[in-house]
């Protein structure tokens, strides 16, 4: 055996050492006795009141394994199905147009209606114009009509 196999393993004095050095950490009898005398012990609770505290019969009736196991499978699923609604959810994400590329089709739209709104205008404009000069023409015929009648009616009465 070689030196270095040696010091893996322990000897009785390395045991023998760990033992007195962990008995010198634990308390003494006397120490424990400065911490709390019986009576101290004796105010913090009765024999009465111990006998009131729920045994472990007591704590078994209120849930058996089986129920236990029980609810944990139901939480089990319960997450499950959980995780099941949010990995759908980010797949209805991904889907989703970015906010980006739903801005471009917005401006995009935009542009169109700018440019409708630009030809209605326009037509507006030009129908008022229309309308302006017919009324324009309209009253230069009612004039020519009213001339031309007084004209044929000096013209009957010269012949």
């Amino acid at each position: 055996m070689t030196d270095n196999q040696g010091d893996m393993y322990a000897t009785k004095k390395d045991l023998e050492s760990t033992k007195q050095e962990l008995l010198a950490k634990l308390a003494s009898k006397e120490e424990l006795k400065k911490l709390a005398t019986k009576e101290e012990l004796k105010k913090l609770a009765t024999k009465e009141e111990l006998k009131q505290l729920a045994t472990k019969e007591d704590i078994k009736k209120f849930v058996t394994k089986a129920e236990f196991n029980k609810s944990h499978s139901l939480l089990r699923a319960d997450i499950t199905k959980l995780q099941i609604g949010y990995i759908q959810i980010l797949e209805r994400m991904e889907t989703l147009e970015t906010k980006e590329n739903a801005d471009r089709r917005f401006n995009l739209l935009m542009q169109a209606i700018d440019g409708l709104a630009a030809k209605f205008d326009s037509d507006k404009i030009e129908r008022a114009a229309s309308a302006h000069t017919f009324m324009r023409h309209e009253s230069k015929l009612e004039n020519h009509e009213k001339r031309i009648t007084k004209l044929e009616a000096a013209n009957k009465r010269a012949n």
